[in-house]
């Protein structure tokens, strides 16, 4: 059965479209494009310059490969680093009082008043025998919402599910957690994800204001190379500057790699569990090198993600440099064929 939308990812610095089909237990690719932004996306919370990015909407999918894109329904990712979520704990109780006590409990950690967010949750399966439930909850701010909502009406195109990065980035790798307590380290163009996923549950989130960018601006200023420069050098190491831009790489990394410890120690101790494996996604873990910074920094089995372990195998078309910039494109176009 041909499904009906296809996973929108709009970044700080490109916009991403993947649609695809299912195929037996797979998902069979039918488009997919990247295109570069030359404007901010966002400012403050919410999309900005929205006829700009509803026309690079339109762009990426009318010229997306193999073949265009023509459905309507879109399925949005709104950026982890702009929204709320935490994994809560609360007695089992009846579905009324249930609602009250989640609202209190989300208003104890979301900034704002909560007339300006919108407010979801998600109860989740838990044995009979325990008196406790585990509550996912999630808040994403109207603003950013509502702007979202405008620039997809803009491109002539109809939203029908908003979904945090976290969400996605776990349903398109899932096949990789293999049922192992791993942390997912996203790392974006201007920020990185942390993602503890354990016993089928998203047990911990955090934000870093650190990404790809952060190290082509620090090559830049190091070596007094101009963005352009740095960023072909980052991607393409000339063998004579290999060292010097792994020294410089590993400012940033360092700080990404220290509050991941952070992260896995905090989670460690209060779940009594041990993260086993590290899987790296986003545009920043194509890095050279950065694999085994990761497992001799962190100690931990680390490995790059493959978001197309869901696929089939004539669908495996996206340039491999690219895969994991996809992951959470891709982990949101699953929602429909999964």
């Amino acid at each position: 059965m041909t499904q009906k939308a296809f996973g929108l990812d709009i970044g700080f610095s490109s916009i991403k479209v993947i649609k695809l089909v299912q195929k037996g237990q797979l998902a069979q690719l039918k488009g997919f494009n990247k295109i570069p932004l030359e404007k901010n996306s966002f400012i403050e919370k919410e999309l900005v310059n929205k006829q700009y990015l509803a026309e690079i909407i339109q762009r990426a999918i009318a010229k997306a490969y193999p073949k265009p894109i023509k459905e309507r329904n879109v399925i949005a990712g709104l950026p982890e680093s702009l929204t709320f979520n935490k994994l809560i704990r609360l007695p089992k109780m009846p579905p009324k009082e249930a609602e009250k006590a989640i609202s209190w409990q989300a208003s104890q950690f979301i900034p704002l008043p909560k007339n300006e967010i919108y407010l979801d949750w998600q109860v989740l399966p838990s044995e009979k025998e325990d008196p406790q439930m585990s509550v996912f909850i999630v808040a994403c701010p109207k603003r950013l919402a509502d702007s979202y909502l405008e620039v997809i009406n803009l491109a002539g195109l109809e939203l029908v599910a908003l979904e945090i990065e976290p969400v996605a980035n776990v349903r398109a790798l899932h096949q990789e957690l293999q049922n192992k307590p791993t942390l997912i380290v996203d790392i974006g163009a201007q920020t990185t994800g942390l993602i503890i996923y354990d016993q089928e549950v998203i047990g911990l989130t955090a934000s870093l204001l650190s990404g790809s960018e952060t190290i082509t601006k620090l090559l830049s200023q190091k070596l007094n190379l101009s963005l352009k420069e740095a960023e072909n050098i980052k991607k393409s190491p000339p063998k004579d500057q290999k060292k010097a831009i792994q020294l410089v790489s590993q400012e940033v990394l360092a700080n990404i790699a220290n509050e991941a410890l952070k992260s896995i120690n905090f989670y460690q101790k209060e779940q009594k569990t041990k993260i086993s494996q590290i899987l790296l996604c986003g545009e920043g873990a194509n890095l050279a090198g950065i694999k085994s910074y990761f497992s001799k920094t962190l100690k931990i089995t680390t490995k790059l993600a493959n978001p197309l372990v869901n696929f089939t195998p004539t669908s495996q078309i996206i340039p491999k440099k690219e895969v994991l910039n996809y992951t959470t494109a891709i982990g949101l176009a699953l929602k429909e064929v999964k």
